[in-house]
């Protein structure tokens, strides 16, 4: 297949590629034309995606819902009783009082834009695929702005509809990509030449994880409760009516022809995303698609594909570039791909626990959860398939034993601290399994007192596991970053010092001349920039535009560069505002004249009376901002990659993992020994015990441990050990006793 377009980035608007990154609810109030007023939306498609659109610009206090469009009216039910559950755990506001069911709703969204039209500003479009197109066009055409999920339509002839539609009208057309993650990280090392030549281009998703390859449509099924006799209607639209099925609606349609886009067009959008942003590939030349025998794709999108596009030559990649796409579980070449092999072992091997994971933390707030694994095995009769309904109840039984061990180690650490359960002022819930309920009533029953949901267990964990990890190591991680933060932070405190005091004195001195305006001027902008624009900007003119310095800084002196200067902009901004205040205050004072009168040299009275009198109040104003300039360097520390505290919280957070696993990777011995004492302490095979365990074990005479290794590392009977390390078999047993002993007592 070979066409083209006239616009050659187009692709970044199409089914495919993410071309429109999030834009921040000010950007559309300012589109808008309504400054500070509160957006006002129409919502197509209440439920699942849909939710996750609409209600954070509600919970934002920007924009107010005045109209649901919906083929099914249950769903305004199930968004009230969402919101409802999330203010009883405390993740929405008491004061937060909207709700769905007082908003005018309609099952056919052009019913609802002749009624309402006049009434809302913008449109979200959360549908399926086929929908995106026919909703979005008529919204622009009525001057409404659109924020479309991915993928913004299900054909390339739809996309090339909206985009003349949004140029005509030039109203906003958003796509709902989750941003572009990492696409700077990206271009930054394609403009550092680290990616070298390019040769071939490669992305992979383990979706379809719905149906897909389907030859036949399913039979028509009466319509659900809660549908409109035209909801069905309403819910093809443009596309074919094969009549209502469950095979369809709610989650399927994905893999069918006329109503989604199969797994390219759902994930695509992420994965082949920064290939498309960092290489400019624009459309492709030609385009391939092999369906692994499953013939022309006419009713379902194929259970697995490998697409090839190949791009023609620009100014990143000077030759014909080919980008390849997997999905079904297909993988690339394991040769082309380095570490490709050791990545899909692990995937797969932690497959199971990852799901379980997420229909755990589904559990917490819903009746029930899905389970569903494919390809968990393949038997003769080709592949199997895991899927399966987990109810609450069912959940609950099977963790019973686990939480029955919870009771006596919050008896224990009640009794060591010398407390009773009615001295607690406040519970607070940090972990994962907290968030069953099951563990909330046992806690209430414990306890006698409702948990404090103000924690977000997960972020709680994290930090913990940054902290306690970076002690354990002898402080070596945690102590870096720290160094490494106080660096950053007092560099730039010298450099504001170093100018601020100088242009204070200058402008003090020539009061209201052409230089104190400047200088006033300017430091009123940089006090004014946040930290993360300000950032933003100077990577922008010297990484990208000017390509003196690199945008990661990781440890260097020359990143600490940027960042240094990110945080010295404001500081000094403020300092020189704050100084000259100071010094013209004490120039005003009599003691100045008196010393003018009796001709004292000017630069006697500057340094000798009108800076030792400022010193105090600029000494304390520097000292004020020691913490404001620790708290502003997590913000840079973040953006730059600098290696320092406020990136060490913040990867704590995102991959807590990184933090804790040098801790105990690097020995087979804690890991060993913590089969033996789970076995007798009953505890979790966790990291936090792994661990206080590995701590334990360092505290043991060297003799304990070798013990400890020789028996449960290496499996050697008490004979065996004592042989080998001269000591009798009764001390060997005393020894491995009271070693296992001290690990119990120290953990």
């Amino acid at each position: 297949m070979s066409f083209q377009m006239n616009r050659r980035g187009f692709l970044g608007t199409t089914a495919f590629a993410a071309g429109f990154s999030i834009l921040g609810a000010g950007c559309c109030s300012s589109a808008c034309g309504l400054g500070q007023q509160k957006i006002r939306l129409a919502v197509c498609g209440v439920m699942g995606k849909g939710f996750s659109d609409w209600m954070p610009m509600v919970k934002s206090g920007l924009a107010e819902v005045v109209a649901f469009c919906d083929p099914d009216r249950t769903t305004v039910a199930q968004a009230a009783g969402n919101i409802k559950g999330q203010k009883e755990k405390g993740r929405l506001p008491a004061t937060f009082c909207f709700d769905p069911t007082k908003v005018p709703f309609f099952t056919d969204y052009r019913e609802m834009f002749d009624k309402m039209g006049a009434q809302f500003d913008a449109v979200t479009v959360s549908t399926p695929d086929h929908m995106h197109a026919a909703i979005a066009i008529r919204a622009m055409k009525m001057g409404k702005h659109v924020y479309v999920q991915k993928p913004l339509a299900r054909t390339v002839e739809e996309c090339e509809l909206m985009l003349k539609t949004q140029l005509k009208t030039g109203v906003v057309c958003q796509m709902g990509n989750q941003g572009h993650p990492g696409v700077w990280r990206y271009k930054a090392l394609r403009d550092a030449g680290v990616w070298g030549d390019v040769k071939e281009l490669y992305s992979w998703s383990d979706r379809p994880v719905w149906p897909q390859g389907m030859k036949a449509y399913p039979k028509a099924e009466p319509l659900p409760a809660g549908y409109a006799p035209n909801a069905w209607d309403c819910w093809c639209g443009p596309s074919a009516d094969h009549g209502y099925s469950r095979a369809y609606h709610t989650f399927c349609w994905r893999g069918w022809w006329d109503y989604g886009c199969g797994a390219i067009g759902d994930m695509a959008v992420h994965n082949a995303d920064p290939a498309f942003w960092t290489f400019e590939l624009g459309l492709p030349v030609t385009v391939k698609a092999d369906t692994y025998g499953e013939g022309p794709v006419t009713i379902a999108y194929p259970k697995k594909s490998r697409i090839e596009m190949t791009f023609a030559p620009n100014k990143w990649i000077p030759h014909p570039v080919k980008l390849t796409w997997f999905d079904g579980h297909l993988l690339p070449p394991t040769d082309a791909v380095p570490g490709l092999a050791a990545f899909a072992a692990e995937n797969g091997k932690h497959a199971e626990a990852r799901k379980a994971e997420k229909a755990k933390k589904e559990l917490s707030s819903a009746p029930s959860a899905q389970l569903n694994l494919p390809f968990i095995a393949v038997g003769k009769d080709g592949p199997h398939h895991l899927d399966l309904t987990i109810t609450r109840p069912q959940f609950e039984m099977m963790t019973g034993d686990l939480l029955a061990r919870t009771i006596q180690p919050v008896q224990n650490a009640l009794r060591d601290a010398g407390l009773s359960a009615s001295q607690l002022g406040k519970v607070l819930l940090v972990g994962g399994s907290t968030r069953m309920p099951a563990v909330e009533r046992q806690v209430k029953e414990l306890l006698g007192c409702e948990p404090s949901h103000s924690l977000n267990p997960d972020e709680c964990v994290a930090m913990g596991a940054a902290v306690q990890g970076g002690l354990l190591q002898g402080g070596g991680k945690l102590a870096g970053a720290m160094g490494r933060t106080f660096v950053l932070a007092l560099t730039s405190l010298a450099l504001a010092l170093l100018v601020s005091l100088p242009l204070a004195v200058w402008t003090a001195v020539r009061k209201d001349g052409i230089a104190d305006h400047a200088v006033r001027f300017f430091s009123f902008i940089g006090n004014s920039l946040p930290n993360f624009l300000l950032s933003v900007l100077l990577m922008y003119f010297f990484c990208i535009r000017l390509k003196l310095l690199p945008v990661i800084a990781n440890g260097s002196v020359r990143g600490l560069l940027l960042p240094c200067l990110a945080l010295t902009i404001p500081l000094c901004s403020r300092f020189t505002r704050q100084f000259r205040a100071e010094l013209l205050e004490q120039l005003g004072q009599e003691y100045v004249l008196g010393a003018r009168t009796r001709d004292v040299r000017w630069r006697n009275i500057l340094l000798h009376d009108v800076l030792r009198n400022a010193a105090p109040a600029m000494v304390t104003i520097t000292a004020l901002s020691i913490g404001t300039l620790l708290g502003g360097s997590v913000v840079i520390e973040t953006i730059f990659s600098w290696p320092g505290l406020g990136k060490l919280a913040m990867d704590a957070i995102s991959d807590p993992v990184s933090l804790y696993e040098p801790l105990y990777a690097d020995s087979g011995d804690p890991v060993c020994v913590m089969d033996q004492v789970k076995d007798e302490k009953g505890t979790d095979d966790s990291w936090l015990d792994r661990i206080a365990l590995k701590d334990a074990i360092a505290r043991l005479d060297p003799r304990q441990q070798s013990i400890l290794a020789l028996r449960f590392c290496q499996g050697k009977t008490q004979m065996e050990v004592s042989s080998e390390i001269g000591i009798s078999q009764a001390q060997v047993s005393r020894l491995e006793k009271t070693a296992l002993g001290s690990i119990r007592k120290n953990m």
